[in-house]
């Protein structure tokens, strides 16, 4: 890698190294802190840093925009920028990978294990991160330690979550159970997209309605956050939702189910009194189909959201068999069609043709299963502008009036 192979130098740290000569016996010695940290440091110095700044050097002969980090820079200087450290300590990592810095034993003579040295490290840039955003180090730990920083990337992580308003760090760890250190796991992204959310709306109310399910937010890609934060603007709609938010897979489905109604009405508390209540059509349908029913509806096509949350609760209760197969064009497709005729037409080609045509066909969007539609509904069309349209849709395709339409899948029986 980068041209490490035999010819580069090699550094083995002794295990003696950092002890001065008349420190003996050496576990005496060890037990002052003073003498272990004069020790690691010497170490540091004489060994670590010295090949870091070759392993600099060759990276930037094969890449020469590589900035010139460590190039001249002593430990102090080093632990006073979090960037230096963190720099440092990928090239500590790529260094102990590669085997061109072997330690012979850890702990060494300092009595520090080398991840502990990696760790506190890490723990100084966090820090000075935390306080280069004007944050007090011992408050903001209380949500997330420094210590808790494993990986240099989190460092990234963790200069996104200093940037969060108070509102936004406070529901989050009041539904992390006051704990963000699995925010350091997330992608930039996300991170950029949590930050945009209004906390009071949006996470306030889905840490109260998603209860003990609120973790989950971290399952969402940036792009579902960032939808459900942009569309979910009413705390009432998040309220209906629930849990029931973590079945949405298409980002699309948010805009959809945000633009379904709400209505103010009086109702009576417990004391009988009369007081305003907020009413959503989400509320409202959720509590008609149950939560697995409803739960289906979401996980469909963001068209076939929108139409049901502008059906009444008996189209509702009719069309909810078929909605997981009606993606868009097949939605386009009926549309000319009143609703009764629409189900007609659903039920009538589930009798004719069974599960596979639904299953196999329309929810693929093939194109004979869209063809199909539309042939059926300029059939019945021009049977209702005869006024010859049937009542009952299902005796006509018991028949074979309508066979020529589904000649494609009736071959197939």
């Amino acid at each position: 890698m980068w041209g490490m192979g035999k010819a580069f130098p090699r550094v083995k740290v002794p295990a003696k190294a950092g002890r001065k000569g008349w420190e003996v016996p050496d576990g005496l010695w060890r037990r002052f802190e003073r003498v272990r940290e004069a020790r690691l440091k010497s170490v540091l110095e004489s060994h670590v840093l010295p090949q870091l700044q070759r392993i600099e050097a060759l990276i930037k002969g094969v890449y020469p925009k590589w900035p010139n980090v460590l190039s001249g820079k002593t430990i102090e200087q080093i632990e006073a920028d979090p960037a230096t450290i963190e720099i440092a300590v990928m090239l500590f990592d790529l260094a102990v990978d590669t085997g061109v810095l072997r330690f012979e034993r850890d702990p060494g003579a300092c009595g520090i294990r080398v991840r502990q040295v990696r760790g506190r490290y890490l723990a100084i840039a966090a820090r000075a991160i935390l306080t280069k955003a004007g944050h007090k180090v011992e408050r903001m730990e209380r949500y997330i330690r420094a210590e808790d920083i494993t990986e240099v990337d989190q460092l990234n992580g963790l200069r996104a979550i200093v940037q969060f308003d108070p509102a936004t760090v406070e529901e989050l760890s009041k539904g992390f159970g006051g704990n963000l250190r699995p925010l350091l796991e997330k992608d930039a992204a996300f991170l950029d997209a949590l930050k945009s959310i209004d906390a009071p709306i949006f996470l306030a109310a889905l840490r109260h309605a998603a209860g003990e399910h609120f973790k989950r937010i971290l399952d969402w890609d940036a792009k579902t956050l960032r939808a459900a934060g942009t569309h979910l603007v009413h705390s009432d709609k998040i309220m209906g939702l629930g849990f029931s938010i973590f079945s949405i897979t298409d980002p699309g489905v948010f805009k959809a189910i945000a633009a379904w109604p709400m209505r103010e009405a009086m109702v009576k508390d417990d004391g009988g009194h009369e007081r305003k209540k907020t009413i959503t059509r989400i509320a409202e349908i959720k509590k008609l189909l149950g939560v697995a029913e409803f739960d289906k509806i979401l996980q469909g096509d963001p068209a076939m959201v929108a139409k049901v949350g502008s059906m009444s609760d008996e189209e509702i209760e009719k069309l909810t068999f078929y909605m997981p197969y009606l993606i868009p064009p097949a939605l386009k497709a009926l549309e000319p069609l009143s609703f009764a005729h629409q189900v007609g037409v659903l039920d009538g080609l589930w009798d004719k043709l069974g599960r596979a045509y639904f299953q196999e066909s329309l929810r693929k969007g093939k194109k004979e299963a869209i063809q199909t539609l539309h042939c059926l509904v300029g059939e019945i069309n021009d049977l209702v502008e005869r006024n010859s349209a049937p009542k009952d849709m299902r005796k006509m395709f018991a028949g074979e009036f309508f066979d020529h339409c589904m000649i494609e899948f009736l071959r197939r029986a």
